[in-house]
């Protein structure tokens, strides 16, 4: 160390920091539940967050998300000439020292790791740098997000490429933050993607460091959906990708991103979105207008508790070419799907379709990078082990049941619908299994396709003759 000191040394000493990657790990991830942290988001980030401060490495990184940065006002931290100095004034420019940063062109790193901002920064890539500017910056514990170190059908999180599933990405990144890792006077740090390849980092659960620090805002988020490739999933489960002139009825569609799939042929005059979150509605209304939004205000766990039980679905006055729900029943309970897919059946015109998707708890999803059903895997996921007696004891009980509920990745309920009231406050997470078995019992005329687009959920398609 040289013994300078530098004026963002130790700014946020001894309290946590999220850093924010790329990840396809972070795809429909609801980034308000960070609201109220401290929050480093790397590049892209901004598009879809404003945390507490942006890291730009590229040096055409603030030009690309101009249009995003118009509206932030938080802290820019950025290598030499990658800051928008005329449109911030609270931004900091860190020199990239030639003896700690090296980034195109070079097979080494340096090992000279700089404990002041004064010192440069150490590592390639934004990733590194933004884990080495949280750590100049005191954090303590350091939560890594979207630290995945592979694709999967694409590279970052807010964009698909089928063709894009490399399994090994940015191997002199992950060799700095290795590097990073053996630092002796090193904060805690921790990786929150369980089936991330950087393991040189602990894991700990998303949700328990949201518990370990700050406390979330009053009352929970909205969920806003980021996931984007809905259309291609359902082009392929229904074998048809030009639904041009076909009336679309999105059941769960959130804010309607299935009309930002670059695939996506659907017309936004024909398209219906039904949903049970009212700020999901009204953010789809704003951005697509022409289309036709309607609030659901039926309960449903986590995402609107406070709903009425068993409404009936609204008439929306029309008939339906394709009504699809993606994710939808993997939240509701067995009676509930029996119920809605009823009614939304219904509601289909001659010759139209019903399509959505569910969970097979006994399905392999993933067999090159996952050694488990989808039910391991979410447990896991949910738990951050498996190992425990409890979570063994969940899953000796899960391997017999035709469907399951887990609730808050602690209490598994199987085949029943029996589930015990959950003050609001508590609501975490729900997750539905059914097996296709079960689901060929309940719906004996359907059609169920296995996955696609490398995801876990097959899918339940229902024609009306």
């Amino acid at each position: 160390m040289s013994g300078r000191r530098h004026a963002l040394d130790g700014l946020y000493a001894n309290r946590p920091i999220f850093v924010i990657s790329t990840g396809t790990s972070l795809r429909d991830f609801d980034f308000a539940r960070l609201n109220g942290r401290i929050t480093i988001g790397i590049n892209r980030i901004v598009e879809h967050y404003y945390p507490s401060i942006v890291y730009f490495v590229d040096v055409n990184a603030h030009r690309k998300h101009a249009a995003a940065l118009d509206g932030y006002n938080g802290m820019i931290i950025a290598g030499a000439g990658a800051a928008p100095r005329n449109t911030h004034d609270n931004v900091f420019e860190i020199e990239h020292n030639a003896d700690t940063f090296e980034l195109r062109g070079n097979t080494e790193l340096s090992t000279f790791v700089g404990r002041s901002f004064a010192d440069g920064l150490y590592g390639g890539g934004g990733g590194c740098t933004a884990l080495h500017t949280a750590i100049l910056l005191g954090g303590d514990p350091i939560y890594l997000l979207g630290y995945d170190f592979y694709e999967e059908n694409g590279r970052y999180f807010d964009e698909h490429d089928p063709a894009s599933n490399s399994t090994e990405v940015y191997p002199l990144h992950m060799q700095g933050l290795e590097h990073l890792s053996r630092q002796p006077w090193m904060p805690h740090i921790f990786n929150c993607n369980l089936r991330s390849r950087l393991t040189c980092f602990p894991y700990r659960n998303l949700d328990e460091a949201l518990e370990r620090t700050a406390p979330p805002p009053a009352g929970p988020a909205p969920f806003l959906s980021r996931k984007t490739d809905q259309f291609s999933y359902f082009a392929q489960q229904l074998r048809n990708g030009d639904w041009h002139g076909r009336r679309v009825l999105d059941f769960g569609g959130n804010l309607g991103n299935i009309l930002r799939d670059p695939s996506s042929t659907i017309e936004p005059s024909n398209y219906w979105c039904l949903d049970v979150v009212p700020e999901a509605v009204e953010a789809g209304r704003a951005r697509w207008p022409e289309a036709h939004w309607h609030f659901y205000d039926r309960y449903c766990f986590y995402f609107n508790p406070s709903g009425k039980r068993h409404v009936a679905i609204p008439d929306l006055g029309t008939r339906f070419d394709y009504i699809i729900a993606y994710s939808v029943f993997t939240n509701t309970s067995r009676g509930d799907m029996v119920d809605l897919v009823g009614q939304l059946t219904a509601m289909l015109a001659p010759g139209g379709a019903l399509a959505f998707s569910f969970i097979d708890p006994n399905h392999n999803a993933w067999p090159g990078r996952f050694h488990g059903n989808n039910f391991r895997w979410r447990l896991e996921r949910e738990r951050g082990e498996v190992s425990s007696p409890r979570a063994k004891e969940i899953l000796a009980r899960a391997a017999s049941g035709r469907w399951l509920i887990l609730v808050n990745g602690d209490d598994l309920y199987v085949d029943t619908d029996e589930v015990r009231d959950y003050p609001p406050e508590t609501q975490k997470t729900h997750h539905v299994f059914y097996t296709t078995e079960l689901m060929r019992e309940l719906f004996p005329g359907a059609e169920i396709r296995m996955p696609v687009n490398a995801e876990m959920q097959h899918c339940c398609v229902i024609r009306k003759a």
